[in-house]
């Protein structure tokens, strides 16, 4: 099997991965008799299955995206994909495996500790009461989120800036 990584750039003003080494990938595939799989943070199911499509890998990885939203696959075969939690590429998971403490996610704080804060563990007790969460960030949405799940109507007040 060979790995082919940064199958990807990523844009930093949208966060968004276009192609940069695809045409290698697939330079590759036609001359070996082996699995080619892309890895390198693949955000966009739809660029996935292009990928897949065009007949330049084999297989594509999807690691940290998974980090990020382990409901992924689940989403992506759903045609769900604007509802993937999105992996940023920050890295966050590999410094704190890095600094040897059990593993993390800038974006999914229950990765790591779903035994502790896991679905299964709110308390649903919303009765239709509405709950506000301020700030729309990584953590009030999170926060929103797991309301969400406790049977909670949500309100989410972000303040945006005048510039």
């Amino acid at each position: 099997m060979i790995i082919i990584t940064e199958i990807t750039r990523v844009d930093d003003e949208t966060g968004v991965g276009t192609p940069n080494q695809l045409h290698l990938a697939a330079n590759i595939r036609k001359v070996v008799k082996i699995p080619v799989i892309a890895v390198c943070n693949v955000k966009h199911p739809a660029f996935a299955e292009q990928m897949l499509e065009e007949g330049a890998v084999d297989f594509v990885g999807i690691a940290r995206g998974h980090l990020a939203d382990p409901e992924w696959g689940k989403k992506a075969s759903a045609g769900n994909d604007i509802l993937i939690r999105k992996c940023l590429g920050c890295m966050e998971c590999f410094r704190i495996l890095n600094d040897g403490l059990p593993l993390g996610c800038t974006l999914n704080p229950v990765l790591g500790r779903e035994f502790e804060y896991g679905a299964e563990k709110l308390v649903r007790d919303g009765a239709g009461r509405t709950a506000a969460v301020i700030g729309g960030g990584p953590a009030g949405m999170e926060a929103a989120l797991r309301k969400a799940y406790g049977d909670k109507l949500i309100c989410v007040l972000t303040f945006k800036a005048a510039c």
